[in-house]
Protein backbone atom coordinates (compact mmCIF):
# COMPACT_ATOMS: atom_id res chain seq x y z
CA UNK A 1 0.00 0.00 0.00
CA UNK A 2 1.18 2.99 -0.70
CA UNK A 3 0.68 7.14 -0.80
CA UNK A 4 -0.42 8.32 -3.82
CA UNK A 5 0.99 12.16 -4.40
CA UNK A 6 -0.95 15.02 -5.66
CA UNK A 7 0.23 15.54 -9.56
CA UNK A 8 0.49 19.31 -8.55
CA UNK A 9 4.11 20.51 -7.75
CA UNK A 10 3.83 21.60 -3.82
CA UNK A 11 6.17 21.88 -0.63
CA UNK A 12 6.48 18.92 1.44
CA UNK A 13 6.17 21.07 4.29
CA UNK A 14 2.58 21.87 2.88
CA UNK A 15 1.75 18.34 1.92
CA UNK A 16 -0.83 16.91 4.51
CA UNK A 17 -0.46 13.56 4.25
CA UNK A 18 -3.44 12.75 5.98
CA UNK A 19 -5.32 13.59 2.94
CA UNK A 20 -3.36 11.73 0.20
CA UNK A 21 -5.55 8.77 -0.57
CA UNK A 22 -4.23 5.25 -0.77
CA UNK A 23 -3.25 2.95 -4.06
CA UNK A 24 -3.64 -0.80 -2.38
CA UNK A 25 -2.70 -2.72 -5.54
CA UNK A 26 0.95 -1.48 -4.71
CA UNK A 27 3.20 -3.41 -2.12
CA UNK A 28 6.44 -2.48 -0.96
CA UNK A 29 6.94 -4.41 2.19
CA UNK A 30 9.20 -7.33 0.88
CA UNK A 31 7.99 -9.78 3.62
CA UNK A 32 4.28 -9.23 3.02
CA UNK A 33 5.40 -9.35 -0.87
CA UNK A 34 6.56 -12.69 -0.60
CA UNK A 35 3.36 -14.03 1.51
CA UNK A 36 0.93 -12.91 -0.94
CA UNK A 37 2.71 -14.90 -3.55
CA UNK A 38 3.61 -18.08 -1.94
CA UNK A 39 0.22 -19.36 -2.46
CA UNK A 40 -0.11 -18.52 -5.90
CA UNK A 41 3.29 -19.97 -6.47
CA UNK A 42 2.60 -23.04 -4.88
CA UNK A 43 -0.47 -23.60 -6.69
CA UNK A 44 -2.39 -23.55 -3.41
CA UNK A 45 -4.58 -20.26 -4.88
CA UNK A 46 -4.76 -19.58 -8.46
CA UNK A 47 -4.85 -16.53 -10.03
CA UNK A 48 -7.58 -17.59 -12.67
CA UNK A 49 -11.53 -17.34 -11.59
CA UNK A 50 -12.86 -20.68 -11.86
CA UNK A 51 -15.20 -19.67 -10.01
CA UNK A 52 -13.54 -21.17 -6.81
CA UNK A 53 -14.23 -18.84 -3.58
CA UNK A 54 -11.09 -19.06 -1.64
CA UNK A 55 -11.11 -18.86 2.31
CA UNK A 56 -8.16 -17.12 3.49
CA UNK A 57 -7.41 -15.98 7.49
CA UNK A 58 -4.82 -13.54 8.45
CA UNK A 59 -3.88 -13.66 12.21
CA UNK A 60 -1.84 -10.22 12.88
CA UNK A 61 -3.91 -7.71 10.88
CA UNK A 62 -1.78 -4.82 12.17
CA UNK A 63 -1.92 -2.11 9.31
CA UNK A 64 -3.68 -4.38 7.24
CA UNK A 65 -1.75 -4.17 3.87
CA UNK A 66 -1.79 -7.80 3.04
CA UNK A 67 -5.42 -8.15 3.25
CA UNK A 68 -5.89 -4.55 1.74
CA UNK A 69 -4.31 -6.46 -1.53
CA UNK A 70 -5.50 -9.58 -1.58
CA UNK A 71 -9.47 -8.03 -0.90
CA UNK A 72 -8.76 -5.22 -3.70
CA UNK A 73 -7.04 -7.88 -6.05
CA UNK A 74 -9.21 -10.54 -6.34
CA UNK A 75 -12.99 -10.89 -5.74
CA UNK A 76 -12.77 -14.67 -5.06
CA UNK A 77 -11.15 -14.48 -1.79
CA UNK A 78 -13.32 -13.98 1.37
CA UNK A 79 -10.73 -13.18 4.05
CA UNK A 80 -11.08 -12.73 8.03
CA UNK A 81 -8.59 -11.28 10.23
CA UNK A 82 -7.74 -11.53 13.67
CA UNK A 83 -6.14 -8.60 15.60
CA UNK A 84 -5.57 -8.88 19.11
CA UNK A 85 -5.32 -5.70 19.95
CA UNK A 86 -8.34 -3.34 19.48
CA UNK A 87 -5.95 0.01 18.58
CA UNK A 88 -4.59 -1.82 15.85
CA UNK A 89 -7.52 -2.29 14.27
CA UNK A 90 -8.57 1.01 14.81
CA UNK A 91 -5.84 2.54 13.14
CA UNK A 92 -6.35 0.17 10.05
CA UNK A 93 -9.78 1.75 9.89
CA UNK A 94 -9.22 5.05 10.55
CA UNK A 95 -5.25 5.54 8.56
CA UNK A 96 -5.21 2.63 6.39
CA UNK A 97 -8.46 2.43 4.44
CA UNK A 98 -9.47 -1.24 5.69
CA UNK A 99 -13.05 -2.22 4.76
CA UNK A 100 -15.19 -4.47 6.33
CA UNK A 101 -17.95 -6.47 4.46
CA UNK A 102 -19.36 -10.07 3.38
CA UNK A 103 -15.76 -10.47 1.45
CA UNK A 104 -13.18 -9.06 4.35
CA UNK A 105 -14.57 -9.25 7.99
CA UNK A 106 -12.26 -8.48 10.95
CA UNK A 107 -12.42 -9.93 14.31
CA UNK A 108 -10.88 -8.44 17.75
CA UNK A 109 -10.03 -11.12 19.46
CA UNK A 110 -6.80 -13.94 20.34
CA UNK A 111 -5.70 -16.14 16.58
CA UNK A 112 -5.04 -18.96 18.25
CA UNK A 113 -9.09 -19.22 20.65
CA UNK A 114 -10.48 -18.37 17.06
CA UNK A 115 -8.38 -21.42 15.02
CA UNK A 116 -9.19 -23.55 17.89
CA UNK A 117 -12.96 -23.05 17.98
CA UNK A 118 -12.05 -23.17 13.88
CA UNK A 119 -10.64 -26.62 14.49
CA UNK A 120 -13.05 -28.43 16.70
CA UNK A 121 -15.89 -27.08 15.07
CA UNK A 122 -17.91 -28.33 11.31
CA UNK A 123 -17.34 -24.47 10.09
CA UNK A 124 -15.48 -23.89 6.96
CA UNK A 125 -11.86 -24.33 7.08
CA UNK A 126 -9.09 -21.82 5.18
CA UNK A 127 -7.52 -22.76 2.22
CA UNK A 128 -4.51 -20.42 3.53
CA UNK A 129 -3.94 -18.43 6.78
CA UNK A 130 -1.28 -16.16 7.57
CA UNK A 131 0.41 -15.92 10.70
CA UNK A 132 1.78 -12.24 10.80
CA UNK A 133 1.27 -12.03 14.86
CA UNK A 134 4.46 -10.61 16.44
CA UNK A 135 5.21 -9.10 20.01
CA UNK A 136 5.33 -5.54 20.05
CA UNK A 137 8.16 -5.20 21.72
CA UNK A 138 11.63 -6.85 21.26
CA UNK A 139 12.19 -9.27 24.67
CA UNK A 140 13.88 -12.51 23.21
CA UNK A 141 15.76 -13.19 19.70
CA UNK A 142 12.47 -14.07 17.91
CA UNK A 143 9.91 -11.09 17.03
CA UNK A 144 7.92 -12.85 14.81
CA UNK A 145 5.86 -15.00 15.30
CA UNK A 146 4.83 -15.17 18.77
CA UNK A 147 5.78 -18.59 20.67
CA UNK A 148 2.27 -20.08 20.95
CA UNK A 149 2.59 -20.04 17.06
CA UNK A 150 5.13 -22.30 17.09
CA UNK A 151 4.48 -25.26 19.50
CA UNK A 152 3.87 -28.28 18.57
CA UNK A 153 0.55 -28.86 19.78
CA UNK A 154 -0.56 -25.30 17.94
CA UNK A 155 0.73 -26.04 14.88
CA UNK A 156 -1.81 -29.51 14.83
CA UNK A 157 -4.58 -26.98 15.83
CA UNK A 158 -3.71 -24.42 12.57
CA UNK A 159 -3.27 -28.01 10.29
CA UNK A 160 -7.04 -28.87 11.65
CA UNK A 161 -8.55 -25.56 10.68
CA UNK A 162 -7.11 -25.74 6.93
CA UNK A 163 -8.72 -27.48 4.09
CA UNK A 164 -7.42 -30.53 2.98
CA UNK A 165 -5.17 -29.03 0.66
CA UNK A 166 -4.83 -25.67 2.77
CA UNK A 167 -1.53 -24.66 3.58
CA UNK A 168 -0.27 -22.19 6.41
CA UNK A 169 2.21 -18.82 5.99
CA UNK A 170 3.93 -17.24 8.89
CA UNK A 171 6.37 -14.32 9.40
CA UNK A 172 9.27 -15.41 11.14
CA UNK A 173 11.48 -12.28 12.16
CA UNK A 174 14.74 -12.04 14.64
CA UNK A 175 16.16 -9.39 16.42
CA UNK A 176 18.93 -8.03 15.24
CA UNK A 177 20.77 -9.17 18.62
CA UNK A 178 19.85 -12.53 18.49
CA UNK A 179 23.27 -14.63 19.67
CA UNK A 180 23.33 -17.47 16.72
CA UNK A 181 20.51 -17.61 14.29
CA UNK A 182 21.68 -20.88 12.49
CA UNK A 183 21.74 -22.62 15.79
CA UNK A 184 18.28 -21.02 16.44
CA UNK A 185 16.72 -21.70 13.38
CA UNK A 186 16.50 -26.01 13.67
CA UNK A 187 15.30 -25.43 16.87
CA UNK A 188 12.43 -22.90 16.71
CA UNK A 189 9.56 -25.03 15.45
CA UNK A 190 10.77 -28.27 17.83
CA UNK A 191 8.78 -26.99 21.05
Amino acid sequence: MVLELPSAKQSMTELDTSLLSLNHSKVLVPYIQAMIAAPFALEIMELEKNGKVWNVLEIGLGTGILNSFLYNAFSNINITAIELEQKMYEIAKKYFGLIEDKHQRIIVGDGLKYLQKIANSSQSKFDVIFIDACYDTVMDEVICPVEAFTLKQNLKIIKEALTKNGSFFAEFLWSLHAANTEEMRPHLLEK
